[in-house]
């Protein structure tokens, strides 16, 4: 009897545990030589899924079986062949045409009709130890999560190597300063564009070692909580109590997150499924990145709105930064007359619901409009700007009468509500009379801290400010404004706002926070 000899394993871990190629294709010499097959083959799938039939291996056997002259293919378990019953069943009915026979070492009861039912049982419990041992392995990366100890799965976060004897990661230091200087330029208002232009520049290589860098990498890292340092009484909810006693209330730590998104498919090809709820979510305490927190947190904030938009292949340099009088974005057009194209901003309510919804809205060129805002920005000097950010920072300033003011109010709505509850329980008041008293102190309380809130937020703005003011992209329209990404990437740090009126005369350009900086001396647009 000719014979082919199949061996397979699922991963590389499988056969350090002893349940290698080298020990199956023994076991199948020693079988085929006590039966005296004359072997013709011996085919392996290293690191391959039985859940499928897509293995280069398995597909070698089925096109020597096609070939003709071959009596059987052995393996030593049936869960070798698949661990789908459907699969054994196509298998064995392709290989008939062929006369050759799918056969197993620890196969059941022959040929005969019993044999037939017993190999059915054999391949529903090889499916059902498949099942088993898949819900072991998620328990129990479930259970290692929850213990705080770091699930490996691909490449750690840049800038981080995983360490087998802790079980969690670790800084990598020379990779990590890589990943802080993203975050500083990122803080200070720099683009990803330009942040990826400059460590080309620089030759800095990316985690794979490539010399060019994504942006959609840099936005992932700059959105990646195993950056953002928490403290002790952050982290402390996120845990069960026994990992929060392991963690040094005076350190810091980022956040690893299990169990984060849904997953699909075989394990050699995860595919992220749908976030889950937040509460499914397992927090995994992982060694603090040594990044401040507040750059963490304003290179966020600066990454709203870093995605200018791109139809028809143009780099709209203004997108996002045009507003009509009406309060409604400016949206990219694109016309075609006499094989030539023209580009427009345009009202998103004017081109939406028509002439009479918006009555500023016009057909704004979009060349001549960039040009112009560019040439009146050009006359600021960067000193000016900077003044003018120093005006914004002084009005900011609440003063400490305000905030105390605030305090006080909701400090006195305390005690008369105490009072109001003593007159209740001694029935001086009825319900009606205690609902409407209950009700204006309710009132009141709420308009104290919607006060106090605009006062401490008045502090945060303050801080924005004082950033921009000491960022250097304030002098890139002066000293390197020759392209149209630079001129986004001011555009950017000063937070320009050009709102566009019915008229040229009616454009202004606007900063920081809505203060008018320039009106260009002529902005054009056409009327449609």
């Amino acid at each position: 009897m000719r014979a082919i000899l199949y061996a397979r394993v699922s991963t590389r871990g499988q056969a350090e545990r002893g349940y290698s190629l080298r020990q199956q294709i023994e076991a199948l010499q020693t079988y085929a030589e006590k039966n005296g097959y004359d072997v013709l083959a011996e085919i392996e799938d290293d690191g391959y899924s039985g859940i499928t039939l897509d293995r280069p291996g398995l597909d070698r056997v089925r096109e020597l079986v096609e070939v003709g002259g071959v009596d059987l293919v052995l393996a030593q378990d049936r869960d070798r062949f698949a661990r789908e019953p459907a699969f054994h069943y196509l298998l064995e009915t392709e290989f008939a045409k062929y006369g050759t026979k799918l056969a197993a070492i620890n196969d059941w009861g022959g040929d005969t009709p019993e044999g037939q039912l017993l190999r059915g049982i054999q391949d529903q419990v090889a499916k059902y130890e498949r099942v088993l041992i898949t819900e072991r392995t998620r328990r129990g990366k479930l259970r290692r999560a929850k213990e705080g100890k770091v699930v490996p799965a691909g490449s750690p976060p840049y800038g981080f190597v995983y360490d087998k004897t802790l079980g969690n990661y670790r800084v990598d230091q020379p990779t990590m300063r890589v990943v802080r200087r993203i975050f500083e330029l990122a803080a200070n208002g720099t683009s990803l564009h330009r942040i990826r232009k400059t460590f080309e520049n620089e030759a800095i290589p990316t985690a794979n070692g490539s010399r060019y860098w994504n942006v959609n990498s840099i936005r992932r890292a700059i959105l990646h909580d195993a950056y953002r340092a928490h403290t002790y009484d952050e982290i402390e909810p996120l845990v069960s109590p026994e990992v929060a006693a392991k963690l040094d209330p005076e350190k810091r730590y980022g956040v690893s997150w299990y169990n984060k998104r849904a997953s699909h498919g075989p394990s050699s090809k995860r595919l992220r499924g749908a976030e889950k709820p937040r509460e499914d979510w397992i927090a995994v305490p992982i060694p603090d990145a040594g990044i401040p927190p507040e750059w963490v947190d304003a290179a966020r904030a600066n990454l709203k709105g870093d995605r200018p938009s791109k139809a028809n292949h143009r780099f709209w340099e203004l997108s996002g930064h045009v507003v009509c009088k009406c309060g409604c974005k400016l949206v990219s057009r694109v016309t075609h007359k006499n094989g030539s194209k023209y580009y427009y901003y345009v009202c998103s309510r004017y081109t939406r619901d028509g002439r009479e919804a918006c009555p500023h809205g016009r057909w704004v060129n979009a060349e001549k409009l960039e040009r112009d805002v560019y040439w009146a920005l050009q006359r600021i000097e960067p000193q000016d700007f900077e003044a003018q950010i120093q005006t914004l920072i002084d009005q900011e300033r609440a003063p400490e009468a305000e905030i105390r003011g605030a305090h006080e109010v909701i400090e006195n709505v305390a005690h008369e509500r105490n009072k109001l509850v003593r007159l209740y329980t001694t029935g001086r008041l009825d319900d009606a009379q205690y609902d409407s008293h209950a009700d204006e102190l309710k009132r009141r309380e709420e308009a104290a801290h919607h006060e106090l809130e605009r006062l401490t937020s008045s502090e945060e703005r303050i801080e924005r400010l004082k950033r921009i003011k000491a960022n250097p992209i304030l002098t890139w329209l002066h000293e390197d404004a020759r392209t149209e990404e630079t001129r986004r990437d001011y555009y950017r740090g000063m937070e320009l706002r050009v709102v566009t009126g019915s008229s040229v005369e009616d454009t202004e350009i606007r900063g920081m926070f809505g203060s008018q900086i320039v009106t260009p001396t002529s902005t054009s647009g056409t009327k449609r």
